[in-house]
């Protein structure tokens, strides 16, 4: 009988022991999840903390974030922005250079300007600020395209590029200038064959596609070559959904052009 008491007394005295370390390691996490670094504080959801603003997370630390000259501290204050007119370069703010016939950008990234309308980017890169900008030669019958970028102009409704100059589009009998205008297509009915529009002709049996560029048969008839032909429907087929061809009633299967009946 003393052993058994015994025995539970020391299997109380484990569990006791157990509960105390728990207790202990679940006080130490919250001690240690509400303890803040300095300028820091706690996150309103979930667990963990963030650094005030103007100071930025370092190891468990929150650092003072050092603002270069021409700079600002940005919206989130996690960080800093150069001033309009400045680009980060390093740790610094290096002012932008803007070459003539150009405009400054608010883009944080890039060179920070833009050529204006009429000018554009110098691809032979000189490296003298007043040649980063040259004016676009436009040819006779074109225009200046919204784009600075690339040869900086576009042909005209009616014209189209060839080796830099805008020659007029020269539009056969039964065609038309299409949409852009910088090339032409054949009317309902006619196809391009060259630099002409010739007239679809239409077999019996057929009829003009939507698109007016070819034609297709009617149901009842296949295409075989620049005709379109009756399909023969074997005994117990019928045309099929296509209507270019025929289908074995059920239950009935295709066998060298006839249909037979399936022995079950």
């Amino acid at each position: 009988m003393k052993s058994i008491l015994r025995k539970k007394s020391v299997e109380i005295a484990i569990i006791i022991f157990s509960l105390s370390i728990f207790s202990t390691s679940l006080w130490a996490q919250n001690v240690s999840s509400d303890t803040l670094p300095e300028n820091a504080y706690k996150k309103t959801y979930g667990s963990g903390w963030d650094c005030n603003r103007g100071f930025k997370k370092r190891d468990d630390k929150c650092i003072v974030i050092v603002i270069p000259k021409n700079a600002y501290l940005d919206s989130f204050g996690s960080d800093w922005k150069c001033n309009r007119g400045f680009l980060k370069e390093d740790n610094g703010c290096k002012a932008i250079s803007v070459p003539p016939n150009a405009y400054l950008l608010d883009a944080q990234y890039g060179q920070g300007w833009e050529c204006e309308r009429g000018h554009k980017p110098n691809q032979q890169r000189f490296g003298q600020e007043e040649d980063q900008c040259v004016e676009v030669d436009v040819p006779e019958h074109g225009i200046l395209s919204e784009s600075s970028y690339g040869s900086g102009w576009e042909c005209k409704r009616g014209y189209q590029e060839e080796s830099g100059a805008c020659l007029e589009v020269v539009i056969p009998e039964n065609g038309f200038l299409v949409r852009r205008g910088e090339d032409w297509d054949c009317k309902r009915g006619f196809q391009k064959t060259g630099q002409s529009c010739t007239r679809i002709e239409i077999p019996e049996g057929a009829f003009l596609r939507d698109d007016g560029d070819d034609w297709r048969c009617e149901r009842g008839y296949e295409k075989k070559g620049k005709s379109c032909t009756p399909v023969v429907v074997p005994t117990n087929a019928h045309i099929n959904s296509l209507g270019d061809g025929w289908n074995c009633n059920e239950p009935y299967r295709e066998n060298r052009g006839t249909c037979e009946k399936v022995a079950y």
